[in-house]
C-alpha cells in the first residue's frame, strides 16, 4: 500500500527543489562564494536533498531551527555562535 503525500509536503517539496535551484543559478554567475543556510529542521532536510554538490561546497554553516522569531540581530548571533 502506498502511503499518501499530503500537499502541504508536496508544496514543501517543490519549494525546496526551487530554492535549490535558485542558489544553483546564483553560484553558476558568481553571486556568492560562500553559504550560511537557516531552516526548520524539517525544510533543511528536503533542501539538502536538492542542493548540488557544487552549492553544497560553498555552505559554510547551517543552522537547523526556525528564526522567523528572531530579530536581525539575533539572527546574526545565532550564525556568529557557529564559528
Amino acid at each position: 500500500m502506498e502511503q499518501q503525500t499530503s500537499p502541504k509536503e508536496v508544496e514543501f517539496a517543490l519549494f525546496a527543489k526551487l530554492v535549490a535551484d535558485y542558489l544553483h543559478n546564483g553560484q553558476k554567475e558568481d553571486k556568492f562564494q560562500k553559504l550560511h543556510l537557516s531552516a526548520g529542521p524539517h525544510f533543511l532536510g528536503l533542501l539538502r536533498q536538492e542542493i548540488l554538490p557544487v552549492v553544497a561546497d560553498t555552505i559554510q554553516s547551517e543552522i537547523d531551527k526556525d528564526l522567523t522569531h528572531m530579530t536581525p540581530m539575533e539572527v546574526k548571533n545565532s550564525f556568529l555562535t557557529l564559528k
